[in-house]
């Protein structure tokens, strides 16, 4: 199909992880993606966005994908879609995904942006997106962050490190 993007691609599980972004040709081109160093037969769950122009009711092609082990190709399948006048809902599932992959972007921009009132607000957008999930925990941190940026501070490492590697876990319940 023309015109179709990658738009994103993130890990799920075993642990969440924003593994790309194209932009400009290379969303539209073929894009090779590394998921990580994970050991052999760990399943792996990614969560594919792609921005689609509008077509015809009807079938769709999206995408092929492959997957490939030190240049070994493992398997290799089409995203296909079905495009309908009225779209049915997501599954809970992608729901869910969708939503904590949200959370995680969320996050990784507040702890990269360099205004501080900019930060502030991405990081408590990602604290009502953690509270959604019942994190309360994390939810803390991001706010206690958010606070400390209102307040001129920036990020320390440890902060940065701590709340990476919280939302990692949040693919492991999706």
């Amino acid at each position: 199909q023309r015109g179709v993007q990658l738009r994103r691609v993130t890990r799920m599980r075993p642990a969440l992880a924003l593994l790309a972004e194209p932009t400009g040709a290379a969303a539209m081109d073929v894009t090779q993606v590394s998921l990580g160093d994970l050991a052999a037969g760990t399943p792996v769950t990614l969560l594919l966005e792609f921005l689609v122009p509008a077509a015809n009711p009807g079938p769709l092609w999206i995408a092929g994908v492959a997957a490939r082990s030190s240049g070994a190709r493992l398997a290799d399948t089409d995203i296909r879609a079905a495009v309908t006048h009225h779209a049915p809902p997501l599954s809970h599932d992608v729901r869910a995904a969708a939503a904590r992959s949200m959370a995680a972007r969320l996050m990784r921009r507040a702890t990269t942006a360099s205004d501080p009132a900019e930060a502030a607000r991405l990081m408590r957008a990602a604290a009502a997106r953690f509270d959604d999930f019942g994190e309360q925990a994390l939810a803390a941190a991001a706010r206690e962050q958010a606070s400390a940026f209102e307040h001129g501070a920036r990020i320390a490492g440890i902060a940065t490190r701590e709340l990476t590697y919280a939302t990692r876990r949040l693919g492991e319940v999706s």
